[in-house]
């Protein structure tokens, strides 16, 4: 037996800020100018026991594909999912501590491993501190539109543009970083060099959500160091479809995935590279092969989230993600990288969203869901997910809201 709770859901936005002199509470005073960055969310949230009740209802089913690495074997089930403690500890207390150097909140929140053991952790629109006793925030807070994390054992150091004020890890050359700037994707190593999918965005209007995407490329940076090498255009030019929701290395192939947003949703894409660097030759899934044309990009998983991790359990290869407008993290198996992705099953429940979570908030919500491959093993899986609100002064009153959360999830691989 398998199932799942519907929820009723609805939508909120969150807020960019784009320039400020001074902010009071829910009040806007001076030069501040904020837009809407509207997402997804749901208003229920399950407690653990409830989670735990269902996951002892449900079978594991045997795998679909007829691929013979895999053919008749049982898809992996989740065991226990629970916050990692070491790395929720370590990030917030290092936010909780900050100072004006340094990184206090943010969401995304992707990693990469890097060759001498360090991790990079990039994310997006970002507070650099201080955070007070009391968790909030001073009305004067810096947001910048990306920053990166250096983890080098237990120490984190942050990445940004040293200026005054002070401004984005990579910033768009020429622009003016409140109309026009870059979020980060999925990154790899490859070349000797750093590899980050970077999307070019310009500030919209409210009923565009408040941003608009232009383009996508690629920035290289240089090792050990992490400065800036290049910022390169991708080759694919498909509307409405974006690279780096996250990538996979397997066998003699880099596989990048992607979300293609359509007026019913969200969908998969995949492409390929041969080796690890992502600056060769990219190639993309027909559904029946490979084409060097985009625009034969065939969606491969529909009604997915605006991130999501893919990762291996087992011999199975999985996508991890957040329903759109639902609080529930599900997981999808395949035989191949490039699926068909079938026997979703439900991973966990966020249990920060709605009156009834931990901060009794109807309108926050959680998105996008990243897998760190080198935090894992086997049978475990270090994921990170988002919170978010849709009042931006939430995020002064009370700066953990809008910090990533750690989550350690243990699969039975029969």
């Amino acid at each position: 037996m398998r199932g799942s709770c519907r929820i009723t859901t609805w939508q909120a936005c969150s807020w960019k800020i784009l320039a400020r002199t001074n902010t009071t509470g829910s009040e806007q005073k001076g030069d501040v100018t904020v837009i809407p960055r509207c997402r997804e969310f749901a208003g229920f949230v399950a407690l653990t026991s409830i989670f735990v009740l269902l996951l002892s209802c449900r079978h594991t089913p045997r795998a679909t594909s007829e691929d013979p690495a895999c053919a008749g074997a049982k898809v992996p089930s989740p065991t226990s999912a629970a916050p990692d403690t070491t790395l929720n500890d370590m990030f917030n207390s290092y936010a909780d501590q900050s100072t004006t150097q340094d990184w206090s909140g943010a969401d995304g929140g992707r990693s990469i491993g890097l060759p001498d053991g360090r991790i990079l952790w990039t994310y997006g629109d970002s507070f650099l501190g201080p955070v007070h006793a009391d968790h909030t925030r001073p009305t004067d807070a810096k947001l910048v539109t990306n920053t990166f994390i250096v983890q080098d054992g237990n120490h984190l150091s942050t990445i940004f543009t040293h200026s005054t004020p002070p401004g984005a890890a990579i910033p768009v050359p020429g622009q003016d970083p409140h109309e026009r700037w870059y979020w980060p994707g999925a990154g790899t190593v490859g070349n000797g060099a750093v590899e980050i999918i970077l999307s070019q965005v310009r500030r919209g209007k409210a009923e565009e959500f408040g941003f608009i995407g232009e383009k996508q490329s690629l920035a290289r940076l240089s090792l050990p160091d992490l400065r800036l090498i290049s910022v390169t255009d991708l080759p694919s030019r498909v509307p409405r479809l974006n690279w780096g929701a996250d990538i996979l290395h397997d066998g003699d192939y880099t596989y990048i995935y992607g979300v293609q947003e359509t007026d019913s949703g969200k969908n998969m894409h995949i492409a390929r590279v041969r080796d690890a660097s992502l600056a060769g030759a990219w190639e993309y899934f027909t559904g029946g092969g490979w084409s060097e044309a985009a625009s034969d990009s065939k969606p491969v998983l529909k009604d997915v989230g605006a991130a999501y991790g893919v990762t291996k359990i087992g011999r199975f290869y999985t996508v991890i993600m957040v329903v759109p407008f639902d609080p529930e993290v599900y997981a999808y198996f395949s035989c191949t990288p490039t699926g068909p992705f079938t026997n979703k099953t439900l991973v966990y429940r966020t249990p920060e969203s709605g009156k009834n979570g931990i901060y009794h908030r109807a309108d926050l919500y959680t998105y996008n869901i990243d897998v760190h491959d080198q935090l894992g093993a086997p049978n475990k899986v270090v994921i990170t997910y988002n919170v978010n609100g849709k009042n931006f002064f939430d995020t002064f009153k009370n700066a953990s809201l809008y910090r990533p959360r750690y989550l350690d999830v243990t699969f039975n691989t029969p």
